[in-house]
């Protein structure tokens, strides 16, 4: 009886999969806050495997970089899509990022920003998003720093 239990039980395991494979994210912007275009206020997800990148900037492999912000928010989105390919991710698997800008309070204008941001994200995959203003980065020459969270297929 116990290896009969233990063949159903496996072979059930087997052909069904785990209930956990499909994801399930869904992305608002209830009624009664604001309605931004460029990220979602609320996003939520069911199933597949949580992954935190490390804070994603506009360093190269070779450790340069670009001077301007526009350069260095292009290429830290480029660098993004790189480590979400590593895990067989995506920009639509991102749930949320925290975007950190050099002197965002003291002048900096955040627009290469929200550009960089809004090519790389499809329209109907906006992640919940925080923007700050920081006085500086790990190197002093790093002008735009963004954390990521994303949930893929196991």
């Amino acid at each position: 009886m116990i290896r009969y239990t233990f063949s159903l039980a496996l072979f059930y395991a087997l052909t069904t999969g785990p209930a956990w494979a499909d994801v399930d994210i869904q992305r608002l912007n209830p009624e009664g806050l604001g309605q931004p275009a460029g990220y979602r206020q609320v996003v939520t997800a069911r199933g597949g495997k949580t992954v935190y990148l490390a804070g994603q900037t506009g360093l190269r492999a070779d450790s340069t970089m670009p001077e301007t912000l526009a350069e260095q928010a292009e290429l830290t989105y480029e660098n993004i899509g790189i480590a979400l390919e590593s895990i067989g991710g995506s920009a639509s698997d991102v749930v949320r990022i925290t975007v950190y800008i050099v002197d965002l309070g003291q002048g900096a204008d955040p627009t290469p920003v929200f550009q960089a941001q809004g090519k790389f994200f499809p329209a109907d995959a906006k992640p919940a998003s925080t923007i700050l203003g920081v006085s500086g980065l790990a190197l002093p020459e790093l002008l735009v720093e963004v954390d990521v969270i994303a949930v893929v297929d196991e």
